[in-house]
């Protein structure tokens, strides 16, 4: 299964600085790995003042060219403004519609940012209307000095998702760079079907565990726990 990917990059004034800088260093470390493995590519940033997402910059879906990716990069300019992420995740989910036309790929989303919703948009909700709506997308973020209780709420988004979290500082180091390149080869630009982790206790001293397709109905899950009951120990 073919993937297509959507970069949001967080284009708020809490970005100023070092941290801004810090998410162009990261998007030009990956972009290598991002253009060898992403059928379609799109990359935005996003700000304003309300649940409603500013595309300042665009980097439009369905194309593999370097030259342009590095272009965007290059071009984004300071931030300014609020971080309507719910907005951000609305938006990417329509792009995808769009190529939902013309075939069948796997949805992802990587989105870098310092913060939360500062819009008062209901994230959870707009994930939700997305799977309603056929585009169930993983949702990968990478977190720039965030606090501890940003962290954890980025991680239960990213996790609700089948999607990861990466913690960064705004100091560019060789760790985290292998880190987060180690983290989009294996997760984010694997076409691998998600799994879940399952445990079946056999008896009171002895349990396996075993991880299945995220996407199996329940009836199917328990016709596999019941073959693996009999089989021989």
């Amino acid at each position: 299964m073919e993937i297509a990917l959507e970069i949001l990059v967080d284009h708020s004034g809490s970005m100023a600085g070092k941290k801004f800088d810090r998410a162009k260093q990261i998007l030009t470390d990956v972009a290598p790995d991002l253009l060898g493995c992403a059928t379609w590519i799109g990359a935005k940033t996003f700000s304003g003042n309300s649940d409603m997402i500013n595309s300042v910059y665009k980097y439009e879906l369905n194309t593999k060219d370097s030259v342009k990716l590095y272009d965007f990069i290059s071009k984004i300019k300071d931030p300014s403004g609020g971080t309507p992420i719910a907005g951000a995740i609305r938006d990417v989910v329509k792009s995808f519609k769009s190529l939902r036309q013309l075939k069948e790929f796997v949805p992802k989303v990587v989105l870098i940012t310092d913060g939360w919703d500062t819009s008062e948009g209901d994230w959870k909700a707009e994930i939700e209307q997305a799977k309603l709506d056929g585009i169930d997308c993983e949702i990968h973020i990478v977190g720039i000095e965030l606090d501890e209780a940003k962290k954890k709420l980025a991680q239960e988004a990213a996790l609700e998702t089948g999607g990861t979290f990466t913690a960064v500082s705004s100091v560019p180091s060789g760790y985290e760079t292998e880190k987060l390149i180690d983290t989009f080869r294996n997760s984010v630009l694997s076409s691998k079907p998600k799994l879940l982790i399952h445990t079946l206790n056999l008896r009171a001293d002895l349990k396996i565990e075993f991880s299945l397709p995220v996407d199996l109905t329940s009836e199917e899950a328990d016709k596999i726990a019941k073959f693996i009951k009999i089989l021989p120990l």
